[in-house]
């Protein structure tokens, strides 16, 4: 059981889930990514950073279902949609990161204040596999759903020893790119 299938199932629908109006389905979406961040640590960071994720659901519900206002699913649209979604999620990520609103505040003055695309050169030089592995996961945004459901059944009708290859591929990736000096994993505390 995955976390968020825990919080639909033990928090969510026992609220009312979405059978009770449409506020109530606003508040319960909220109430259930702020109770997420406070599960993740009594820290406000966590607090603001489900607060924000049960804003974002909440408007998106709102646009959808209450104005029928959506993106056309094109390449353009669903780019769009892409964008949107990463850059609210990457800033309220930052919360769940940063210890303090002090610590958040002076990164992103450094981003502001300190920014420059020449540190884009050195880090690609620097970190090939990483640059790679992050353009292909970003590209694969862009594959419309009909195309990623072929590539699933095509791979499910390969031949056991090409899975077992790419397995082998795929762990050598996890241990070459652990190898580089960066950040730990967001959760390695947890």
């Amino acid at each position: 059981m995955s976390l968020s299938t825990w919080f639909r199932d033990y928090l969510y629908i026992p609220l009312g889930g979405n059978r009770k109006g449409t506020l109530r389905m606003y508040a319960n979406n909220f109430i259930t990514m702020l109770v997420a961040g406070l599960w993740h640590g009594a820290s406000w960071m966590f607090v603001i950073w489900g607060a924000l994720h049960g804003f974002g659901l909440c408007v998106h519900k709102f646009f959808s279902r209450q104005l029928r206002i959506t993106i056309p699913s094109t390449l353009w649209g669903n780019t769009l949609s892409w964008l949107i979604t990463y850059v609210y999620v990457c800033f309220a990520w930052s919360f769940f990161r940063s210890q303090s609103l002090t610590q958040l505040g002076t990164m992103y003055e450094k981003i502001v204040a300190d920014f420059s695309w020449a540190y884009l050169s050195p880090f690609v030089y620097a970190r090939p596999l990483w640059t790679v592995c992050l353009l292909g996961a970003m590209l694969t945004y862009l594959i419309p759903e009909r195309t990623y459901t072929r590539l699933q059944l095509r791979f499910i009708t390969l031949p056991w020893l090409a899975k077992f290859l790419l397995f082998i591929v795929c762990v050598q990736l996890a241990i070459e790119v652990a190898q580089e000096d960066v950040q730990p994993f967001i959760y390695g505390a947890f």
